[in-house]
């Protein structure tokens, strides 16, 4: 939204469409997409209050409350979720049900932990946002005609219907276009190229192995892009540039949209859904558009029209109080991508508790717990789930494989424990459980020799103190793809 826009609004409510009114094919459309963009975004307008609350108490808060947020944080917080916590069991008990009677598939909300956007279960969901937004414009059409044959109106006028339709839309793609813009500014989504990495066979590659470890060799490029979005997201917080920046949006989603779908990463769903919100913002434009560029015409600028009709102060109101809450997401958010990018990212000084550890010794609970020799250097291996599943009586850690966003214990009995880090203070490993984020422990490092460390600290309900020894690195290698270097001047290709 734009302050400016409310000095206008006398002007602004005077358009023609408003004075003729809608067609009803227009009036059908309109109606249609405003309730599938509702239910499609209503997930991230539920989410968006606490996700903006956890930004400004992470960043803004005293640093304490990163690892232990005072009660009153904590009721917030969980008060803020709750609409979203709901809106997520109705999903969970309609979209299965929805998906059984008009698809014939049989599709559960899942409970492990992953990265994709493209699984079954948010395909179906967005189906039944489909099927319900379908079934709301054929009764709403109903009535609506209904009511114009009883009343004797004439034909409704749905300009403040789209200019809503509209904010939802321009929301939900700025929403996006910030997290995911500000996260590449710092090259946080792609990491620089790692040795494991290039070690696998160019052909052994998986499509999306690819894409990513192109992304991650130029740190310049990945941040290119995070600029880009980043812009478009920006663009997206007012209405007087929200043309320039659905325009923008248009082209650097489509390109998402193509690396998805070529090189198959598993967010084809939400990057198309990207594409289609920043072409509903320009549709209305089209006409316009062409004028100005094709047939060299003069063009008028667009009405704006009031969200609140009449009510110029709510109106202003709603104005001040949108474009300072937008702005202030979108700086917090780049300032978060930021704090990552010192503490774990391309920023960071060199952390000792990165890398391959075997265990010494194991702790629980004061008492020591009998021990397995363990070799001097293991080779890597996988830890699946086994019988302990958290909580106490944990078996001995024999392997810790620590990366800047996970850990991982590899235990006697086989099975692993993987937890996710969220503390950004170097001197605790702040770990969450995968599966719900929920706090799991807190680890206080210690390195009483360079390559032994201790982890000592509460952990899945228990007070462990794990002692390890660093399993070496394999020797560097002299790779031709770091060590090849940029030139200006290059008298033959040079292609391998």
């Amino acid at each position: 939204m734009d302050t400016s826009d409310t000095n206008k609004l006398p002007a602004a409510s005077a358009s023609p469409a408003a004075a003729r009114g809608w067609g009803p094919i227009a009036s059908v459309l309109v109606r249609f997409t405003f309730a599938y963009w509702l239910l499609y975004s209503l997930p991230v307008i539920l989410t968006f209050p606490m996700q903006l609350a956890s930004l400004a108490v992470e960043q803004l808060g005293p640093k304490s409350w990163s690892s232990e947020p005072p009660p009153w944080v904590t009721t917030g917080m969980s008060w803020l979720s709750a609409p979203s916590g709901w809106l997520d069991q109705a999903n969970n008990w309609l979209t299965p049900r929805v998906s059984s009677i008009l698809l014939g598939v049989t599709v559960e909300p899942p409970t492990d932990p992953s990265g994709s956007g493209d699984r079954l279960m948010y395909y179906c969901t967005a189906f039944t946002d489909l099927a319900l937004a379908v079934a709301v414009t054929i009764l709403w059409t109903a009535l609506s005609a209904l009511y114009r044959w009883w009343r004797g109106h004439e034909r409704p006028d749905y300009d403040r219907l789209h200019a809503w339709m509209r904010l939802i839309v321009r929301f939900h793609l700025m929403f996006q276009m910030i997290i995911y813009g500000a996260v590449k500014v710092w090259c946080d989504q792609f990491p620089p190229i790692n040795d494991g990495q290039l070690e696998v066979k160019y052909g052994d590659s998986s499509p999306m192995g690819l894409l990513w470890r192109f992304m991650q060799f130029s740190q310049p490029y990945t941040a290119a892009t995070g600029i880009i979005e980043f812009t478009c997201g920006a663009l997206l917080i007012t209405r007087r540039t929200t043309l320039l920046g659905a325009l923008c949006a248009a082209g650097a989603t489509f390109q998402v949209f193509l690396l998805n779908m070529c090189f198959d990463v598993p967010v084809k769903l939400m990057s198309g859904h990207l594409l289609l919100m920043a072409l509903t913002l320009i549709a209305p434009d089209v006409p316009r558009l062409v004028a100005f560029f094709v047939l060299g015409r003069p063009i008028a600028p667009r009405p704006i029209t009031p969200l609140f009709g009449k009510w110029r102060r709510v109106e202003r109101a709603a104005t001040y109080l949108l474009t300072s809450v937008f702005c202030a997401f979108a700086a917090l958010q780049l300032f978060s991508a930021y704090c990552d990018a010192t503490t774990r990212g391309i920023l960071a000084p060199e952390d000792p508790t990165l890398g391959r550890w075997v265990g010494k010794e194991f702790v629980r609970d004061g008492q020591p717990v009998p021990f397995p020799e363990q070799p001097a250097n293991p080779p890597a291996q996988q830890f699946s789930q086994g019988k302990w599943r958290g909580g106490r009586d944990m078996p001995p850690a024999i392997r810790a494989n620590v990366n800047q966003w996970m850990v991982t214990f590899g235990l006697e009995d086989g099975s692993g424990a993987t937890y996710r880090k969220t503390g950004r203070d170097r001197t605790e490993l702040v770990l969450a459980k995968m599966a719900d984020g929920s706090p799991a422990g807190r680890l206080t490092p210690t390195f009483p020799e360079p390559d032994i460390m201790v982890l000592e600290g509460p952990l899945d309900g228990q007070y462990v103190r794990m002692t390890f020894r660093r399993i070496p690195p394999p020797p560097k290698k002299e790779y031709q793809l770091r060590s090849r270097g940029f030139r200006w001047v290059q008298e033959h290709p040079y292609n391998r």
